[in-house]
């Protein structure tokens, strides 16, 4: 009886562990979906000048980039289990602003943390330069 306990506990391990693997390979798969990438990098608590970052990073790409399938901004909490597979792809750990196009990854987040508050025209036409760059 008890082996028939222990193979059982086994083989639901396993197929739990292999459906694990497969969902987030299909989430790393999904995440690429522009030519040009804007991230937005955060945890769950954020101070002031962090949500400046976000929205100043969106509203940027909205409205210069809004009507281009070849931009997309995308808001990351790599706190989530939904953030966890793009955060682990570019090793972030705290609040970041990249800007990605295949290979070519330019971080901005120096500029970003900066000028967000203080000169958000600034941070706006340093990410307009940037995504036109590599568009």
């Amino acid at each position: 009886m008890k082996n028939l306990i222990s193979v059982t506990l086994i083989i639901i391990s396993v197929f739990s562990l292999a459906g694990c693997k497969n969902n987030s390979d299909k989430k790393t798969d999904s995440i690429e979906e522009s030519k040009v990438m804007v991230y937005y990098f955060h945890g769950e608590q954020r101070c002031p000048t962090c949500i400046a970052v976000g929205e100043v990073s969106q509203e940027t790409v909205k409205a210069e980039f809004g009507e281009n399938e070849d931009v997309t901004f995308k808001d990351v909490d790599f706190s989530t289990e939904d953030g966890e597979p793009i955060s682990d792809k570019y090793e972030i750990a705290s609040s970041s602003l990249l800007i990605v196009s295949g290979e070519n990854i330019v971080d901005v987040t120096d500029d970003a943390f900066a000028f967000a508050r203080n000169d958000p025209d600034k941070l706006k036409k340093i990410i307009i330069d940037q995504i036109n760059k590599m568009l």
